[in-house]
């Protein structure tokens, strides 16, 4: 079984209100909580085996997350584009790289929001 890292920055100034209805289809097990810290609304893992998922509240205007998918790279980065989509619908500009520790390949996907619309650049390195 692969190992792949992630990295996600998402442009959130006040956490990520608005993205529960988009987890649904997300095939990251993730649940929106409100912290106690600063009251943003950010995602924890809803404890599943095959990931570890991980991000704090920010007092930044880009919240990061960081963690490992336990499958094999197409199927992590499968799992890491509803993510990515969820992110989208909702409105948030976002930047999500994976790198596959077996094949030492890594993959981006980014997504801009600007001027009332969202212009996808995907792409691998």
């Amino acid at each position: 079984m692969s190992e792949c890292h992630f990295h996600i920055e998402i442009y959130a100034p006040s956490g990520l209100r608005g993205i529960e209805p988009y987890l649904a289809a997300c095939k990251l097990q993730l649940e929106p909580w409100t912290s106690g810290f600063n009251g943003q609304v950010i995602l924890r893992n809803l404890g599943y085996d095959d990931t570890d998922f991980a991000m704090d509240p920010s007092t930044e205007e880009t919240m990061h997350a960081s963690g490992y998918i336990y499958k094999e790279a197409p199927e992590a980065w499968e799992i890491l584009e509803s993510l990515s989509e969820a992110l989208r619908r909702a409105g948030f500009a976002h930047l999500i790289g994976m790198d596959d520790d077996a094949t030492e390949r890594s993959f981006w996907i980014q997504f801009k929001v600007k001027s009332g619309f969202v212009s996808p650049v995907e792409y691998e390195a």
